[in-house]
């Protein structure tokens, strides 16, 4: 197996960068769910959605919802995670396959463009992003699946699965499988990384204690 040695800080980054793209793919699947709700039946369901992320959003229609989604001036508006991935992808780049990093640029482009653009956007930016997100991790698992950097990637990935699984969903079983996966996976990484048991805390105090453990596995040492 090839041997990567990692900074702490690159480290950091490619754990960002795993958790900012899960977060965008997992976010706008629910984001196009919830859109066309809005067209057939339920107006309000954007609102519902965003609440769970502790986000009022205000829209009148549907097409005003993605605007809102994606540029309006609030937290947990796409266009920001996107360029903190891009940024956190710059800064590792050196350890991205190409494929993957070029993929990634292109996401923050298409982002960068319609916002500029005066036709605004529309159904088919969904289905674009989700293509390119599809590119990125296709390029990621093919060619860095036996390096330490992704790893990082794939924490990133497993705690924004969890993250998210409580707040928009309550699915308290599911996080509790992939918190077993982020277990056996920062083992890996430092062996003195420590189990605890979850089961039975409320959802805050798990999330608390899933990024807690991170502070854990990312430390000064070079990976």
């Amino acid at each position: 197996m090839h041997r990567q040695y990692l900074t702490a800080n690159r480290a950091h980054n490619l754990y960002w960068l795993g958790r900012h793209i899960k977060r965008i793919e997992i976010e706008i699947v629910a984001i196009d769910k919830t859109f066309n709700q809005i067209i057939d039946k339920n107006k309000e369901a954007g609102r519902e959605f965003f609440a769970k992320l502790d986000i009022e959003l205000k829209y009148q229609n549907a097409l005003e919802y993605l605007e809102e989604c994606m540029y309006g001036n609030h937290e947990g508006r796409m266009y920001d995670i996107i360029q903190n991935a891009r940024e956190n992808a710059i800064i590792a780049r050196n350890y991205l396959q190409q494929d993957a990093f070029t993929a990634i640029i292109e996401l923050h482009q298409l982002f960068k463009k319609s916002e500029n653009s005066l036709n605004g956007i529309d159904y088919q930016f969904i289905d674009t992003v989700l293509g390119i997100i599809i590119r990125i991790w296709g390029a990621m698992h093919q060619f860095l699946k036996y390096q330490s950097s992704y790893d990082f990637i794939r924490l990133g990935q497993l705690v924004e699965k969890v993250d998210l699984s409580i707040r928009l969903d309550e699915q308290m079983e599911f996080a509790l499988l992939r918190i077993a996966d982020i277990d056996k996976l920062a083992l890996q990484l430092n062996s003195h990384y420590q189990k605890e048991k979850l089961s039975g805390l409320k959802c805050s105090k798990i999330l608390d204690k899933v990024n807690d453990k991170i502070n854990l596995i990312v430390t000064d040492k070079i990976y």
